[in-house]
């Protein structure tokens, strides 16, 4: 039988736009068709490939010839990813999932089972209306108390905290996920309104980093995942020499170094993250959201800016997006975006100015543009 937490996991990852490879319809559609075991020209490559025009030249012949190498190689690399994942991209996830969480010493299984528990019920709760929630009976109240009490019990034993078995859903999350993601970026595209979006905060990301030296800047992208941000930032004039990328998931970190040469790449938790220099720029594109403490996240970003530098915080579906993904799995997803009055007081805190503020979820801004949100540190810092 397939578990609630796999069952919860691979909708998060399928049916959420968690990433910005593909929109939830291309996705799905892709999804579809690894369901159905075939290659389907129309869902992999939008557009198709047409003929050449009677009378083509030699160079066209060519261009043809190259299209169909490529054509090619994305076939192989579709069909090597789905021989994978066992002929179905969305059972072979669940398998690799189910797979981990069996790997984690039983102690560490009967933990993550109370957070899932309890966060659960905090989410349920939380939605609820102060007479919805008088109406709760009783029994349900001290049970989500006892395990509550279990918890903080199990993890005091264990010496862990709660971001740990935060992180330990993610991790198997996109480890799990991390070879089908990665094979999206090699063989789809971007949509064009979302990519805009992408560009947009590598371009703020660029100039922040070419204002202390042309090739002596460097920048930092949490969550970095595949290495999904590297083209945006060369193409905005970043040498991948001048990128670090740090991910939670080594397997995420192992498709990101064999696609993306040159460029520092790091698997480790973010707040544990030490590195030997500051950066003039740190961006956070698709990846705030699942961090375990949002707030202590930011706060150690501001920590390892130089001062000038930029913090740039993306989320290009918008926060309404967030929203969503919260509402579907508060275990990943614990809580939502900082508005801008959450975002003021938190730069006020850490001593950043916010020189541009995000629009909020669900405004007709916040669909138009996506979440966009960037502080300054001041020289003085």
């Amino acid at each position: 039988m397939i578990s609630v937490l796999s069952k919860v996991i691979i909708c998060m990852l399928l049916f959420t736009n968690v990433a910005v490879s593909f929109q939830q319809t291309q996705l799905q559609r892709l999804v579809f068709c690894w369901c159905q075991g075939r290659v389907d020209g129309t869902c992999l490559y939008a557009g198709g490939f047409g003929n050449p025009s009677k009378g083509s030249s030699r160079k066209g012949v060519e261009a043809k010839n190259k299209v169909s190498t490529s054509t090619k190689k994305k076939i192989q690399i579709k069909q090597r990813v789905l021989e994978e994942y066992g002929g179905d991209i969305a059972k072979g996830t669940e398998q690799r999932v189910q797979t981990f969480m069996s790997a984690l010493p039983p102690e560490v299984q009967e933990v993550a089972n109370l957070y899932k528990k309890v966060r659960l019920w905090d989410a349920s709760m939380s939605s609820l209306s102060v007479m919805q929630q008088a109406n709760v009976p009783q029994r349900d109240i001290e049970g989500a108390k006892r395990a509550r009490a279990q918890l903080e019990a199990s993890l005091l034993e264990l010496g862990l905290t709660e971001n740990d078995i935060h992180n330990i859903f993610q991790k198997i999350t996109w480890d799990a996920s991390a070879d089908a993601k990665a094979m999206n970026a090699k063989i789809g595209k971007m949509p064009e309104v979302i990519e805009e979006r992408v560009n947009r905060a590598c371009r703020i990301v660029a100039e922040s980093v070419r204002k202390k030296s042309w090739k002596d800047g460097s920048c930092l992208d949490v969550g970095c995942g595949h290495g999904t941000l590297v083209p945006n930032l060369t193409r905005a004039g970043i040498y991948p020499n001048q990128i670090t990328g740090v991910d939670l998931s080594p397997e995420m970190i192992r498709n990101a170094k064999s696609m993306h040469r040159g460029v520092n790449f790091i698997d480790t938790d973010f707040l544990r993250f030490d590195p030997a220099k500051k950066f003039d720029a740190i961006i956070f594109c698709s990846a705030l959201h699942d961090l375990p403490d949002m707030e202590q996240s930011l706060v150690k970003a501001a920590s390892l800016l130089q001062p000038g530098g930029k913090l740039v915080l993306l989320h290009a579906q918008g926060a309404q997006n967030v929203v969503s993904q919260h509402r579907a799995n508060p275990v990943l997803v614990k809580r939502l975006l900082p508005d801008r009055d959450e975002l003021a007081v938190l730069a006020n805190k850490m001593n950043l100015v916010l020189e541009l503020q995000p629009w909020e979820p669900g405004s007709d801004m916040d669909e138009k543009e996506g979440y966009l949100a960037v502080l300054l540190k001041n020289l003085d810092n």
